[in-house]
């Protein structure tokens, strides 16, 4: 009780102190800097690290869509990711297979030229539903290929229970990607990411989308 109240303290002060906007936008310098706070977690002896614990009651059917209708998720946000540089308009796009693994598809403007690439993600049940690992046809995760390194340790709903972002980490808290349906970032979103234990005074962006962005 006495680090959650410390933790509330410090997120609060540092809020009050940004004097912060409800919206953030591509390239802006207004962020949110401040250590992690109490997530929930998973060790695992196996491979000695530590995972995010996805958020109870997510439900995959809601969050991926069909091969045929693939469910977009736009980036708003990222911890410094170096695959990602020069990136912008960045999207993601899963569709389930019979099999229960999810295809991916990612994309993004890379120095203003399309840049794709497709992998498989595959669900690891034993961390929790929301747990899998995403490969692109190489090795995935510093933890072992059979150990998660996409977590849905958060996701947010609207009104009639449909999933309109998610909070999305890698192994030993060590990256994060704030998904949306919507190209808008809230800052809300953001200064929830470091309850999720996930240390936003590690460099991280906003990502750039607007008017001008490729429709998926």
């Amino acid at each position: 009780m006495l680090a959650s109240n410390l933790i509330t303290a410090l997120l609060s002060f540092t809020l009050a102190a940004a004097t912060p906007s409800p919206l953030i936008f591509g390239g802006s310098s207004d962020l949110p800097k401040y250590p992690a706070g109490i997530g929930s977690a998973t060790y695992d002896g196996k491979s000695k690290c530590t995972f995010p614990q996805p958020q109870k009651g997510f439900n995959p059917s809601k969050y991926v869509g069909s091969l045929d209708t693939p469910a977009v998720w736009y980036q708003l946000a990222s911890q410094f990711q170096f695959f990602e540089v020069g990136c912008t308009c960045v999207y993601a796009k899963y569709g389930l297979y019979s099999n229960g693994s999810v295809a991916v598809e990612n994309f993004c403007l890379r120095n203003g030229k399309p840049s794709g690439v497709n992998g498989t993600a595959t669900p690891r049940p034993d961390f929790g539903t929301g747990s899998y690992t995403v490969s692109f046809g190489q090795p995935a995760g510093s933890c072992g290929a059979d150990r998660p390194n996409y977590i849905v340790s958060k996701y947010y709903t609207d009104s009639a229970g449909k999933y309109t972002a998610a909070v999305v980490g890698s192994d030993s808290f060590d990256g994060w990607f704030l998904l949306s349906k919507e190209r808008l970032v809230s800052r809300a979103r953001i200064d929830d990411i470091a309850a999720q234990g996930y240390d936003l005074s590690k460099q991280y962006s906003i990502t750039t989308q607007n008017a001008t962005c490729p429709s998926p």
